[in-house]
């Protein structure tokens, strides 16, 4: 799964410590997890969350807890 982010360049270093100490915790807890990367350009901001999951389902799945619908609101705030 690849998510796209444009983030205030003076936002970037929230935003990795949220995916450092919230989003990779979580990751790391889910059926079928298989490793992410989060990529980011610190002069425009753009950002690329990169995860890798064993199959849909699993994907599918977490993406439907309450978990990544909170985290996923966080990024976007």
């Amino acid at each position: 799964r690849v998510l796209t982010y444009e983030i205030p360049p003076a936002d970037l270093d929230g935003a990795v410590r949220l995916w450092t100490e919230e989003v990779m915790p979580s990751l790391r807890q889910q059926k079928g997890y298989g490793g992410a990367l989060l990529l980011t350009n610190a002069g425009t901001g753009k950002t690329l969350a990169i995860s890798m999951w064993q199959s849909d389902a699993d994907r599918t799945a977490y993406e439907s807890t309450d978990e990544f619908k909170r985290l996923l609101a966080d990024v976007n705030s």
